[in-house]
């Protein structure tokens, strides 16, 4: 008997790498509205892990990852990595803006390539940062979807360019000491309308990692600041108050004892609110506009809520 043999081949699909482009054969990519989105977003954000690009614009978890994966075929993002332990299993992927994005986003705009930052090779080698500002992003995106739930508040602005935040003010070691200067920069700085009023914030993101010393100083500067009327001067603004979200409840009891300093007698300062990092989620975003803030003023332990 003939063995028969089938005339129609069989034809491999070549699985492409999640860590390397497929340059011979990419993806086939219309760029949709809201890609453009997603592109500037990732820009204006420096850098965004999947998770935070899923809940700013998808549903799905698994449609997140293939859109952003896509993008990144196509050049339009960058790829990098976090750093994790070897115990902690694979590394996470965090996008950013890359240069043939940018040039897209300024086509469709009409904008200078300029507006639109994209990741430069110093960034690209330091990741230093990476945990700040993914944590910043957290609590911006919790607060981006809090006021969009809620209708009664509108977030007016949010800005974290350091030259859009920076001031300094002079104070004394102590009272009769000489004066010295204290650099402010926070990360972030925003405005909410709530029922007609406009209240302003500014935002410290607190990784466990700077010394009291350190921190002490800084509040000291803000508390002088905003005494010689430094938020109307830097932001137009009468008052505001200073957000400072830590790494633990004990972290955040030591930061209210460093900030009852502020003032000669240790009462501490309504000026600063603070919260914990498992309190700013992207899954229960509401969490920050809730009774979840303590002042750095003497009290007996009372929660408030941010508005």
């Amino acid at each position: 008997m003939t063995k028969t043999t089938s005339t129609h081949e069989k034809t491999t699909i070549k699985r492409r790498s999640r860590y390397q482009r497929d340059s011979q054969n990419p993806p086939r990519l219309y760029v949709t509205v809201r890609d453009q989105a997603i592109l500037a977003a990732v820009g204006d954000y420096r850098f965004l892990s999947s998770d935070q690009v899923q809940a700013l614009f998808f549903h799905s978890a698994s449609t997140a990852k293939d859109r952003l994966a896509k993008l990144w075929q196509a050049r339009f993002l960058e790829r990098i990595y976090q750093p994790v332990l070897p115990t902690d299993g694979s590394p996470k992927a965090l996008y950013a803006l890359a240069r043939e994005g940018a040039m897209l986003l300024a086509q469709r705009t009409g904008q200078d390539v300029s507006e639109f930052k994209h990741l430069t090779q110093k960034e690209r080698r330091s990741t230093f940062f990476l945990d700040h500002t993914l944590c910043r992003n957290d609590f911006r995106i919790a607060l981006t979807m809090a006021c969009r739930r809620t209708r009664s508040l509108k977030l007016l602005a949010w800005r974290q360019k350091p030259e859009d935040l920076a001031d300094c003010v002079r104070i004394p070691d102590k009272p009769g000491a000489e004066y010295h200067r204290v650099p402010l920069v926070a990360d972030g700085y925003f405005e909410i309308l709530a029922e007609g009023r406009k209240l302003a914030f500014l935002v410290e993101i607190d990784r466990g990692t700077t010394t009291c010393k350190r921190i002490s100083r800084k509040l000291k500067g803000y508390y002088h600041w905003w005494q010689q009327d430094g938020p109307r001067t830097r932001f137009g603004v009468d008052n505001l108050r200073v957000l400072i979200v830590t790494t633990s409840d004990k972290r955040m009891e030591h930061l209210r004892e460093v900030a009852l300093d502020v003032r000669e007698d240790r009462k501490g300062s309504r000026l600063f609110w603070l919260t914990t990092q498992g309190q700013v989620t992207l899954y229960e975003p509401w969490k920050v506009l809730a009774e979840t803030w303590r002042t750095a003023a003497a009290s007996n332990g009372t929660r408030h809520r941010l508005v």
